[in-house]
């Protein structure tokens, strides 16, 4: 069996996982047989394995065509220091850890990408914390979970906090950036959707990089590698600013063309990866969008969903917006155009957030759609 590992998204295979000893970590043991070598040489040098126990202790058996067959981390035996079950499961590409929970089920990856100033920042912060509370997966029997303790720690201290807590917009240069920008922004956060009694997880993968890495063709094809994994994707887009609604065209045309890039389509074959088009800061222009934005239900159904998105179609279309129109409905064969406001009003000053309390309108929609899509 495979899996997508979601910190690099290359695929694992059952036999390939590393596990990493927390009461010795500097156990270093030569492979005794040819074919183990060749197994092995063929994905890392020796050097580089030294921190990692081989799978031929990675299960009660100690045997590691065992190992091969089982789904699932049973005991984990270090042959140096006699543990069992103190060892992560590792991915042997980026040596990140690969949770439990993300085994033994089919995994749907949902990225989501933005130019720069589209909103990126806050969007994260206010729809993971709506998540986290939402009666909307609660009433759909979905649960949500936070994956590891970085992402928990990322979005209480750059998110959480400053948004909920200190009542300011989180810094741009106080953000997943800080520091070794190769080292953190570029790690993304990661949550888990899961309907009780689903065979099926959806993982979150978010990123907070700056907009440049997808702005840049270049640069969105050495950073954003996650979108060629991934099944679902929310693009951010702002029709607010010139500049911006440039930068949120561009980023488009970079998507389209780098889908089709890695999934070697042909110039007919629509790209099968569903795109939740997310227009931000929709506060700015609710009145022009009428019925849609006065009380939008909390518990969307799909019918009402679709009625937004077709109603904000017709606004893109009145108002001129036909690159984006023709631009997604030549090259995606599952998509929604759905308008959405972060905090629901718009923060001219700083201490505006401190005397508004946020109010988000239909931030929960494009994950409802590709809940619904992806199962």
């Amino acid at each position: 069996m495979y899996y997508t590992c979601p910190h690099c998204f290359k695929s694992i295979s059952t036999g390939n996982f590393l596990y990493y000893c927390f009461q010795h970590n500097d156990y270093f043991k030569f492979p005794h047989y040819d074919w183990e070598k060749e197994f092995w040489q063929n994905e890392f040098t020796f050097a580089n394995l030294k921190l990692f126990i081989f799978p031929k202790y990675a299960t009660q058996l100690n045997d590691l065509k065992a190992t091969y067959a089982n789904k699932y981390k049973r005991a984990i035996y270090c042959p140096e220091c006699g543990a069992t079950n103190q060892a992560k499961r590792m991915c042997p590409h980026c040596k990140e850890e690969f949770y439990y929970k993300l085994l033994g089920e089919t995994t749907n990856i949902v990225s989501i990408i933005g130019p720069a100033n589209s909103g990126k920042t806050v969007f994260i912060g206010v729809l993971i914390n709506e998540l986290r509370n939402d009666i909307f997966l609660r009433e759909k029997d979905y649960s949500f979970e936070f994956v590891g303790q970085r992402t928990t720690d990322v979005y209480r201290d750059f998110f959480y906090e400053p948004l909920y807590e200190d009542k300011v917009l989180p810094n741009k240069n106080n953000t997943l950036s800080t520091g070794n920008f190769e080292q953190s922004a570029r790690k993304p956060m990661i949550f888990h959707i899961k309907k009780v009694g689903s065979k099926s997880n959806i993982i979150l993968s978010f990123y907070d990089s700056p907009g440049e890495d997808i702005e840049d063709l270049d640069a969105a094809r050495t950073h954003l590698k996650n979108m060629y994994a991934s099944q679902g994707l929310i693009l951010l887009m702002d029709l607010t600013d010139k500049e911006t609604l440039m930068t949120s065209m561009q980023t488009l045309d970079n998507v389209v063309q780098m889908l089709r890039e890695g999934k070697a389509l042909y110039a007919n074959d629509k790209i099968p990866t569903r795109l939740a088009l997310v227009f931000t800061k929709c506060d700015r222009y609710k009145k022009e969008l009428g019925t849609i934005c006065n009380n939008p239900p909390k518990i969307p159904t799909i019918e009402y969903i679709d009625l937004v998105s077709s109603t904000f179609e017709n606004y893109l279309r009145i108002n001129g917006y036909k690159h984006i129109l023709n631009t997604t409905q030549n090259n995606f064969s599952n998509y929604r155009y759905l308008p959405v406001s972060a905090l629901g009003f718009e923060p001219k000053t700083a201490p505006d957030i401190a005397k508004n309390d946020i109010s988000p309108m239909m931030i929960e929609y494009p994950i409802a759609w590709l809940i619904n899509e992806l199962g």
